[in-house]
This record gives structure tokens, sequence and C-alpha cells, in this order.
């Protein structure tokens, strides 16, 4: 799947990832706060690894859902195209805390593509998603079964008639998911040439925007030695004569 090809997930398919309304837990639709389990550790493990995030991380935007819903349906993801579709969004705004958190993925296909069998000098700290969180992970799992409709969704069923209530059953059985199964599809390996166009797009927009900086820097240190030529000329001007 790649998501950057893809719509937004729609707002309406965002309850069927939050607890039910019978477990007692607050829920903020659009939200990190009532997800269930699952959603939960998919969206913390996307902000911290390949899709890291900066700003607000109470809410849930844009294409963290389209990973939450793949992951939850066992889609396959095309990560890499994920990657570089960020990086060219950052070559325009230089958030270069942002850069940093890719440097293990730029350099992991950097290894791939030279066969490096070298030793690996840096040691990534494991991460443990919710290990302080003692009443997240405690609380019972609840599977997303074809009954979770929200309490928005009851109401509105009690006003219509018995067709919009069947229609609305068959809406909910549309949303039934299985719990995340674990892979088990062979590694994927690149095959040749398949990172050459990015590494490509790379260089040409770091080539740029060097080359914009040093000609920046030629003009200012020329603007200087301009000025301290006329200073030094003046000065000795004045002492002279």
């Amino acid at each position: 799947m790649d998501i950057v090809l893809e719509n937004p997930l729609p707002k309406t398919d965002y309850p069927i990832y939050y607890e039910p309304t019978n477990v007692g837990i607050p829920r903020v639709f659009g939200g990190t706060q009532g997800l269930r389990h699952h959603p939960a550790v998919i969206n913390k493990i996307a902000r911290v690894t390949f899709m890291p995030k900066s700003g607000n991380k109470d809410k849930i935007r844009g294409f963290y859902w389209n990973v939450i819903s793949h992951a939850m349906n066992g889609n396959r993801i095309n990560v890499i195209s994920l990657i570089m579709d960020q990086l060219a969004d950052l070559k325009l705004n230089l958030d270069m805390n942002l850069y940093l958190y890719f440097a293990p993925y730029i350099m992991s296909i950097i290894k791939a593509n030279t066969s490096f069998r070298g030793i690996c000098e840096c040691r990534h700290i494991p991460f443990r998603p919710f290990k302080n969180d003692t009443g997240f992970l405690l609380r019972p799992l609840t599977p997303i079964t074809g009954d979770d409709m929200d309490e928005e969704e009851h109401e509105h069923g009690d006003d219509d008639d018995g067709d919009d209530d069947g229609h609305m059953g068959a809406a909910a059985a549309q949303h039934v998911m299985p719990p995340p199964r674990p892979p088990v599809q062979p590694q994927w390996a690149p095959p040749a040439g398949y990172f050459d166009p990015y590494f490509t797009s790379m260089q040409q927009g770091m080539t740029s925007h060097m080359d914009g900086l040093v000609t920046q820097m030629k003009t200012q240190m020329n603007l200087g030695f301009q000025n301290m030529q006329q200073q030094m000329t003046q000065q000795f001007n004045e002492t002279m004569f």
C-alpha cells in the first residue's frame, strides 16, 4: 500500500478505533485519548520511527490514520515511499530536528546498497511504548467486533425507521476487523537500482541547497572585504594627510 497516493482516512471511520462507550473511558475522537490498545501502540510506534511528529502529540492527523487502518487490517505499507515523501517536504521547510529521525533508515539503505559488512558501533535504545503507563497496560483488551457502534450512531438509529436501522447494521458490519496478526510474509529485499531515484533526488536537492549557501557566503565575504578595504584606505589617507 502506497499511503502517499491515498486520501486521508474519513473521520467517520475514526470511532471504530476507540474504546466502546460501555468501558467508561473518556474518548476524544481525532486524539489519542480513549484509543484501543492496538491503534494506540501503532500510532506511537509510527510517531517515533518512520513518521516522526513534532507539535501536539495528543492529536492524530492525516496519514497516521491510514497507517493505523492498514496495520489493523494486516496490509503491508510502502514505508520507503512514505519516508521519501516526508524528506521531500522537509527539504522545503528545513526542519533539521526531524531530519535526524530518518538518519538510521537512510543509513540502513546505504548499507544495503553498499553491502556493508563492518562493525556497527552505534547501538539504538529499544523502544517500549507505554512502559510507564500502568493503567494502559492493565486495561483489558477490547477486540473490535460488529457490535461496536458509537453512542451517536445508536441515537441516530433510534430516531429512524427500521430500514435505516438495517442500513446501520450493515455499515457496522463493514467495520468488523480482526485483531492485528503477526506478519508471515518473507522479508522484502529491494531490487537492484530501486533506491537510485531517491538518492539522485536527495543529492540534487542537497547540492542545490549547498550551492545557494556557498553563493550567499561568498557575497557576504566580498561585501565584508570591500568595507574593510574602504575603512583601511580612509584611515591611511587621514594619517598621511
